[in-house]
């Protein structure tokens, strides 16, 4: 095998990327436009109600389905920024489309951050109490090893 066979056939320059937060509350890349911006934190299922919405000859469920939930989010959002790119007042009809969604997915994204601090916050008390019943553990061997000299030497 060449080393032209194992280097990729894309390039992926992944610093034109932008970190947002998926539905789900993991970390997720998007490419920053207008589109992916509004589309940040929405489910799969609210993007394919948007999408079916504002392209109403496409039944995007049904040909995207067999894909995993990232690539059929990528693709509907693929397919949204062509249509609208087709024309100026397609911008309006998709802003408002994905108004009345903003509002939950600005929630599912506090929640999600919520979670995890209180999941860090939890692993924290844990940590102290792993660190406190040690220091206990070693008291006690320390006291029982005191007791054992002082009976040894009466």
């Amino acid at each position: 095998m060449s080393k032209d066979d194992k280097e990729p056939l894309v390039n992926v320059k992944r610093e034109k990327y932008q970190k947002v937060r998926a539905a789900s509350g993991a970390t997720s890349l998007n490419n920053g436009d207008e589109i992916a911006i509004a589309l940040a934190g929405l489910t799969t299922e609210e993007v394919y109600e948007i999408a079916n919405k504002l392209i109403p000859d496409n039944d995007f469920s049904t040909r995207y389905k067999k894909l995993n939930p990232g690539m059929q989010r990528m693709n509907i959002g693929n397919r949204l920024r062509g249509w609208v790119h087709q024309d100026e007042k397609n911008v309006a009809s998709f802003e408002r489309a994905v108004k009345p969604f903003a509002k939950a997915a600005a929630d599912r994204v506090k929640a999600a951050e919520k979670a995890k601090a209180d999941a860090a916050k939890e692993r924290a008390a844990k940590a102290e109490a792993a660190k406190k019943a040690k220091a206990d553990r070693a008291a006690a061997k320390a006291e029982a090893a005191k007791k054992a000299t002082k009976k040894k030497a009466a």
